[in-house]
């Protein structure tokens, strides 16, 4: 029927005179016949003829004419069609262009609008998959969304309509790893079947991409029914396509991609799951003709089940056929599509895996060559890059010092990779799913440090250990930055920057229809940007929009350097109160420079050695320490008759850590600087400011010592006065272009004092009724708010902190850490939790110090070493000067103690010039350690300082 209908219009238009006002539609009825013609077979040259024969008839429509846009709709989609065929991105471009052009001229109410969005929102897809810009993925949902929202009910398109909106949330689910995207798709492709009547020609498509989406989500989620039921779609969508379709190969490419190691095999380990998908991708590769742009992919799967047999049964050829084919696929690939850094990779796997098989090295340079290529791919997606700079680096050891990867080749990777991780870890994801990415990607520091000492460039290795660290923390730190000299040189940018970043920042907390108010408002720059209507969706605007503005700032004259990371000189502004000692330990690098001791005036790194120093000896100091803690049930602020004794048993566990910090860490270091204090006062004492990586920052530092020596000198409470930072940079103040000194030197010493003796649902604290008034007999009367008990609400407190700027906030309370997203870590308040997402909401400029006397405000997440996720760190990045918090939780008898020293020598008697956050906690300390014993370590030492 079809060529008869081909053969009957054609004869029509060669019948039509020209100019015949008919011969534009028959034109255009042709063209519709070649493209059904083409879905059904495949042939080219129905393509060729039908762009021209609509392209004629485009040109023969006058403006105005009401076909128009639908003539122009057939035209882009026989351009997308070839693109799809060919793999031309000039014909993508043309799509979309032509489409645009079609959609402006549909008038409003057309029953085809949805039609031709929905297509529009397919081109864009398209175009980001090959060059992954998310604003193209952002226009095809909204595009996509807005035909869904036209299509009325029962319509027949409305499942296509759901299947491409699935498809799309799909393509941002691979991007940004949204698990809610996922689900998304989900529910759309799964609403599209359930709309789509048996026999319709669509429904193939639609089961396939439900068993994609499935799949996924058991990758994510490992329930095995999602794998199941991702087979059961993918099958029947095979037994719905006819034999000789051009979806075939990527149905059974689908199926096979079902049981790969990634999927069913490596969950359910059944081999012969594996050998039907080998068989399975053999029959899709033998389907399909050469040049076809799905070939790579189908190879490059196909290899990755043949690598997959091969840790199975050991087998050489295996290898070497996953060698040979990925090797093919790679060379299929056009240079600028974004999956040729992911063929690379598993090409860089698999000689790597040879080399071990046969216990040799000369193939080490060729995996180390193919993940070098896969990082410098201009069009890969940034975590398929970041993910070959890990590959790379872990060559680190032992590969580089033997000479067979360079020296210069790894710099220049790991400085691409410092580069790619602020993409990764983007301020378009939530903060949890960048703390997810962070988590993969931490080993690339390691490696990066230690390739900059072995290349004796110490400034380089400590700019390059300062960004691995609280990357997270440091994109808010970066929003809530000073931009004075913006704003006298440039407001109009300052205005809208200020805007989108507090935006951003409050991203996580917006209901999302505010969120998307205020994008809409900030970011509109096409019809299309109306129909968001996700959080997401707004989140990925703001980002987009927050790094073009930084683009063009740092366009302008004076400001090439606006918000990049910090250069080593900045870095060294950081020591103003005396040295900076970032402690360097990383899993899988044996041996390093141990410490780096960073000096002022003039700038300078003093590398110091520490030999006995190691991943796994740090690891092993961090477990004796945190069985102690638990062993004596050590979880949350309690009273003396909760709490438990130290028993001879975890006094010895202490004394045994503590005795290593000082052996292994502390002495070396402190003997390689020769700090001396100039008598025996405290106020005497060298101020030093501790940076501990991995399994470090969970370690007290500051109370190492030998306790079992008769000489006080071997304790470093009587050699230095110790201070904690996340990363050097949050010591170079948001709020001020010059850096606010040590002292308290606020004219206002306006406290606000918060204190909680019975919450409801929690242990009582009654020591804070004295811990309070120890507080507020320093202060004038009308210098203090105090807010206890039912006065002291989440509404109250936040209140309070927006009318007024207190220098001072002290929070005796309990308190509780949210690791997912720390930002929602809270104190337990009266009638809720008063979260620090809440506290950073408003303007902390003038804070000098925020006293956290909760529970464990300074303990971190074993997940993320190097994130520093805790309260005092948040605190930190939400304005504060200096933070008073505890590493695990303290007895609350001894709070009022602490409290008394630091607020006494601050600003009451003993107060004045020389009142510094550090050395006044550091006095209290040592009344309390003086009162309970030095041994009593549960008690005095949790208490630490974070910040200047």
């Amino acid at each position: 029927d079809l060529e008869h209908a081909i053969d009957a219009t054609s004869r029509a238009i060669s019948l039509t005179p020209d100019g015949h006002p008919d011969l534009p539609m028959r034109l255009s009825n042709l063209g519709s016949l070649l493209s059904s013609r083409f879905e059904l077979l495949g042939e080219l040259e129905d393509l060729k003829h039908g762009i021209d024969t609509v392209r004629f008839a485009v040109s023969l429509t006058p403006d105005g004419h009401p076909d128009m846009p639908m003539r122009l709709g057939n035209l882009g989609n026989f351009f997308w069609s070839r693109f799809w065929r060919l793999g031309g991105l000039e014909d993508l471009e043309h799509a979309i262009d032509t489409m645009g052009r079609a959609v402006s001229l549909v008038p409003d109410g057309h029953p085809h609008m949805p039609m031709i969005l929905n297509n529009l929102g397919i081109f864009f897809r398209s175009r980001f998959e090959r060059l992954g810009k998310l604003e193209d993925l952002e226009h095809g949902i909204d595009a996509t969304s807005r035909a869904i929202s036209l299509t009325p009910d029962g319509h027949t398109d409305m499942p296509v309509g759901l299947g491409n909106l699935g498809s799309l949330f799909l393509t941002r689910f691979n991007r940004l790893g949204e698990l809610k995207d996922l689900e998304h798709a989900i529910d759309t492709t799964s609403r599209a079947i359930s709309l789509t009547p048996d026999g319709h020609p669509h429904m193939p498509k639609i089961l396939g991409n439900l068993g994609i989406l499935l799949e996924l989500r058991f990758q994510c989620l490992g329930k095995p029914e999602d794998i199941e039921h991702a087979i059961d779609a993918t099958r029947r969508a095979i037994s719905l396509t006819p034999d000789g379709h051009t979806d075939m190969p990527g149905w059974l490419n689908n199926l096979g991609s079902l049981f790969t190691d990634s999927s069913r095999f490596n969950r359910l380990c059944e081999l012969e799951d594996l050998e039907y998908a080998i068989d399975t991708i053999s029959r899709a590769v033998s389907l399909i003709p050469d040049g076809h742009p799905d070939m790579p992919s189908l190879l490059n799967n196909l290899g990755v089940l043949f690598s997959s047999r091969f840790r199975r049964l050991r087998k050489l050829e295996d290898l070497e056929h996953a060698i040979d084919t990925t090797s093919r696929a790679i060379s299929l690939t056009p240079n600028d599509h974004p999956y040729l850094s992911e063929g690379l990779i598993n090409l860089g796997d698999y000689y790597m895996m040879r080399c071990r098989h046969l216990e040799e090295v000369d193939g080490v340079q060729y995996g180390a060559d193919v993940y070098s290529l896969a990082v410098d791919q201009p069009f890969g997606p940034p975590s398929v890059r970041l993910q070959a700079a890990r590959a790379y680096a872990r060559l680190t050891w032992p590969f580089l010092i033997y000479g067979y990867i360079s020296l210069d080749r790894l710099l220049a990777v790991c400085g691409k990779a410092f580069q790619l991780i602020p993409q990764v870890a983007w301020l378009g994801n939530s903060v949890t799913r960048r703390y997810e990415q962070l988590a993969e990607f931490g080993e690339i520091t390691s490696s990066a440090v230690f390739a900059a000492v072995f290349a004796g460039d110490l400034p380089r290795a400590v700019e390059w250990l300062d960004q691995g660290r609280g990357v997270v923390w440091g994109q808010l730190l970066q929003l809530r930055s000073p931009i004075s000299d913006l704003h006298r040189h440039h407001p109009g940018f300052a205005k809208e920057l200020q805007s989108i970043s507090n935006a951003l920042e409050n991203s996580g907390n917006s209901a999302g229809s505010a969120l998307t108010n205020l994008v809409d408002s900030a970011t509109r720059s096409s019809p299309l940007d109306t129909h968001v209507g996700d959080e997401s969706s707004a989140r990925i605007r703001l980002a987009r929009r927050y790094e073009g503005l930084l683009t063009q700032i740092r366009t302008l004259n004076g400001f090439e350097s606006f918000l990049k990371p910090k250069t080593f000189s900045e870095l060294c502004s950081a020591c103003a109160d005396g040295p900076i000692i970032l402690i360097n330990v990383f899993e899988r690098v044996p041996f390093s420079v141990g410490a780096f001791v960073v000096l002022r005036s003039p700038d300078l790194v003093v590398p110091v050695l520490l030999p006995e120093l190691s991943y796994e000896r740090a690891e092993q100091m961090r477990s004796l320490l945190l069985e102690s803690l638990q062993q004596i049930n050590v979880r949350q602020r309690k009273t003396a008759e909760r709490g438990v004794s130290m028993e001879s048993t975890y006094r010895s566990r202490f004394i045994d850590v503590l005795g290593s910090l000082w052996s292994i860490i502390v002495s070396p270091i402190l003997q390689a600087i020769e700090l001396q204090p100039s008598n025996s006062s405290s106020e005497a004492l060298p101020h030093v400011t501790w940076c501990a990586t991995g399994p470090l920052s969970f370690l007290p530092i500051h109370a190492a010592g030998l306790y079992d020596s008769p000489n006080p000198r071997d304790r470093i409470f009587n050699r230095v006065v110790s201070s904690y930072t996340p990363t050097m940079s949050s010591l170079i103040r948001p709020y001020t272009e010059k850096r606010l000194t040590s002292s308290v030197s606020s004219p206002s010493k306006r406290v606000l004092v918060v204190s909680q003796p019975n919450t409801p649902n929690c242990g009582a604290l009654p020591s804070t009724f004295q811990e309070a008034a120890n507080v507020k007999k320093q202060f004038p009367d009308n210098e203090i708010t105090h807010l206890d008990h039912t006065h002291a609400t989440v509404g109250a407190v936040l209140r309070e902190m927006r009318t007024h700027h207190f220098p001072f906030i002290h929070l005796a309370c309990h308190g509780m850490q949210d690791p997912e997203d720390p930002r929602k870590s809270a104190f337990i308040l009266y009638d809720g939790k008063l979260h620090l997402s809440d506290i950073m909401s408003h303007s902390a400029e003038g804070a000098e110090l925020a006293f956290l006397s909760a529970c464990h405000t300074a303990k971190g997440d074993a997940k993320l070493p190097e994130e520093s996720v805790h309260l005092a760190a948040g605190m930190l990045t939400a304005g504060y000067k200096a933070v008073i918090g505890t590493m695990w939780s303290i007895i609350d008898e001894d709070a009022p103690v602490v409290a008394d020293g630091v607020y006494r020598r601050l600003v009451g008697d003993q107060g004045g010039s020389t009142g510094r956050v550090a050395y006044a906690l550091h006095e209290a300390v040592k009344e309390l350690r003086e009162k309970v014993g030095e041994e009593d370590f549960m008690r005095w030492a949790p208490f630490v300082h974070f910040g200047s």
